[in-house]
């Protein structure tokens, strides 16, 4: 779930899809992708986190070390420490690939149905990576005039990572959020 705009749902978004597919009985994985770890903070408890999301993008876990079981669905967290590595991952050879070479040595045992990425709002190595990783994006969007106008941004912004990292990346759609009705 990607949005360049903050405030706008993406974190409530990831969770509210993720305990509806757990609903539904399907096997899900959430990677919280921002620094702020929002969606870490509400998913996690009191529960102490296996792993987080910096240490998959420099290797140092696995996914299955990495991942935290909640009451809903597993969890990859996300911290503060995330946000001070970003200098580093930049620094380094494809820096874009690093979730997807570690979602993809994941054993065929813990295949899950829905892996889900909460984005920050930006386009920075995290977002490039979920880019990357994903088969389709979902965009929670505020139904006010600033978010819709920051679609065409958005959209713009995404075409250049769908031609170079990902050609069969899909814009799955726009999800209305925070609507008064």
């Amino acid at each position: 779930l990607l949005n360049f705009k903050g405030g706008v749902g993406k974190t409530t978004s990831t969770h509210s899809i993720a305990s509806g597919l757990n609903l539904k009985g399907k096997k899900v994985l959430v990677i919280d992708m921002d620094p702020q770890g929002t969606l870490t903070f509400f998913s996690k408890g009191d529960k102490k986190l296996n792993g987080d999301t910096r240490e998959i993008l420099f290797h140092e876990k696995t996914i299955i070390e990495a991942t935290t079981s909640g009451e809903e669905f597993d969890f990859i967290g996300s911290n503060i420490k995330l946000a001070t590595s970003e200098i580093l991952l930049n620094n380094g050879y494809n820096k874009e690939q690093k979730l997807k070479k570690a979602i993809d040595k994941m054993s065929k045992e813990y295949k899950y149905d829905f892996i889900l990425i909460d984005c920050p709002p930006s386009m920075g190595i995290f977002t490039l990576n979920a880019l990357t990783v994903s088969d389709s994006i979902v965009i929670p969007c505020q139904c006010e005039l600033l978010s819709l106008e920051g679609l065409n941004i958005l959209f713009q912004a995404l075409k250049v990572p769908m031609k170079r990292l990902n050609q069969n990346l899909k814009i799955r759609g726009i999800l209305p959020t925070l609507l008064n009705t």
